[in-house]
């Protein structure tokens, strides 16, 4: 165990640890990841209503809880003066209101799929067309036609004086002044109301009309490469069954409900992808010089002259996991703090999917809460970890000095660096929603790029067992010493 110790205390000395500290540190400023953990996790939210709805009824909400808070709210609001901090109130408000709402819409829409049918279709259509605009007039005419019996079906508009379509874009085009709150909140509903369910998606079929109208007036003759790049984005949307299953599921279940911050879950995954990339550069920095520099010095043939050292490798083995496990820690904890002081820690048994992030679902292949999904996150870290460890070991035991061992770890930091992407993606997906790539996600590019769930924890436990069986194998394989 001395032995083990010493080797541990050759790898972690000053200098490289003192290198890995001055490269993980430009590496966050250079990523603009300093200060931006807390701008990146409140950008866009309401975060101060959600806190305190967090606050008073835990990580799920009901619609009679959401219709009790903000009657409540709106009163204190009413009653202190209508500022304009009360005014941005009740706009989140409002906003809180519709989300709460709007999101089983969308993932009904999602999941019935002819919405998107038709929308490849008018794409197809309108790239074979010549004259776009005439196509878009004659579609816009049909889809009025089905507006107009969708309002005439429906009480809500004629309770509101809305006889027909023109009614209705007029009613919705005067937004109403912002202390009306009551009729903030009837726009919602009425927007609801003519975005249809099943197959009759009259209102959602003409804002993405008008949507269509205005690129193909902004790229003009460019129009036609722009509409197949949609199209062929559009491909993303298509459901397998495992997705169809889980999203209804989750629907089923009223996961939606969750109060969770979309971009929590964002800048958590954000955060730990970055920090991947930084294991992976210190753990090769940090274990691949242990052989390489013994060979370099000369060393080796006095480990090799008695019994004890004869088994040096295994040592160095063993502290070559060691340190790995050592280093994980500190860096999974170095995240966990940076995270905790962003206030992340305090959505820690919410739901992933929720209603704040209506436009972002983070639908995994089971439900999760946050301290599940960051519990696997810190698995993989130390997966990633000890694999790279290994690697580095085996690259020193392959180099017989510095110079060869830099023109080695160089390819291997690259390979590795690659692998990270594919399996760690930073980003979200553009499609006409945006899905999490994030490992366990239904939209993870591995999943979808060959229909097999956890691949991307499979290929993590795998590079992981694989790198440290091949280096148990060098370690333990007898070869003749070579002098010098």
């Amino acid at each position: 165990m001395s032995i083990i110790r010493h080797e541990i205390k050759k790898m972690w000395n000053i200098k490289i640890l003192a290198i890995i500290a001055a490269l993980c540190t430009m590496y966050f400023f250079g990523a603009g990841m300093s200060g931006n953990l807390h701008s990146i996790i409140h950008v866009g939210t309401p975060s101060e209503l959600l806190a305190e709805i967090n606050a008073r009824y835990g990580a799920y909400l009901t619609g009679a809880q959401l219709d009790e808070f903000i009657i409540e709210r709106h009163a204190q609001l009413e009653a202190g003066g209508l500022d304009d901090t009360a005014i941005s109130t009740l706009q989140e408000l409002s906003w809180l209101y519709n989300s709460w709402h709007d999101t089983p819409a969308r993932m009904e829409h999602y999941l019935s799929q002819e919405l998107f049918e038709w929308q490849r279709q008018l794409y197809a259509d309108a790239i074979a067309s010549d004259d776009i605009f005439a196509l878009i007039a004659d579609m816009r005419e049909h889809l009025v036609a089905e507006a107009n019996v969708q309002i005439e079906q429906a009480p809500i508009f004629a309770a509101n004086g809305i006889r027909d379509y023109d009614d209705f874009t007029a009613a919705m085009a005067e937004f109403p002044p912002i202390t009306e709150f009551e009729e903030s909140l009837t726009r919602g509903h009425l927007a609801r109301a003519l975005q249809g369910q099943s197959s009759n998606f009259a209102g959602e079929k003409l804002d993405r009309l008008r949507f269509m109208e205005f690129i193909t007036q902004y790229y003009g003759d460019g129009i036609n490469a722009r509409l197949q790049r949609d199209l062929e984005r559009l491909d993303n949307v298509q459901l397998t069954g495992r997705q169809r299953q889980r999203m209804a599921e989750a629907l089923d279940a009223g996961e939606h409900r969750g109060t969770m911050p979309g971009n929590i879950f964002w800048g958590m995954t954000y955060y730990f992808h970055h920090f991947a990339l930084m294991l992976i550069l210190a753990s090769i920095l940090l274990h691949s010089p242990l052989i390489a520099t013994d060979r370099e010095r000369g060393i080796q043939p006095l480990q090799y002259s008695s019994k004890l050292g004869r088994g040096i490798m295994l040592r160095q083995f063993a502290a070559t996991l060691l340190s790995s496990f050592l280093l994980a820690t500190l860096m999974t904890a170095t995240l966990g703090l940076l995270l905790a002081r962003a206030g992340v820690l305090a959505y820690w048994n919410h739901g992933l999917t929720s209603f704040p992030s209506s436009l972002s679902f983070a639908i995994t292949f089971f439900p999760m809460t946050l301290s599940s999904y960051m519990l696997i996150m810190a698995a993989i870290g130390y997966a990633l970890c000890l694999g790279t460890g290994a690697l580095a070991f085996i690259v020193s035991r392959l180099s017989r000095n510095l110079i060869t061992l830099a023109i080695k770890a160089i390819p291997v930091f690259a390979a590795l660096s690659l692998l990270h992407g594919l399996v760690l993606p930073s980003l979200a997906s553009s499609t006409s929603m945006q899905f999490f790539t994030a490992p366990l996600t239904l939209w993870n590019n591995l999943y979808l790029a060959t229909g097999f769930a956890y691949l991307d924890i499979i290929i993590i436990a795998a590079f992981a067992v694989v790198a440290n069986l091949k280096a148990l194998y060098i370690a333990r394989r007898k070869k003749r010493l070579e002098a010098g």
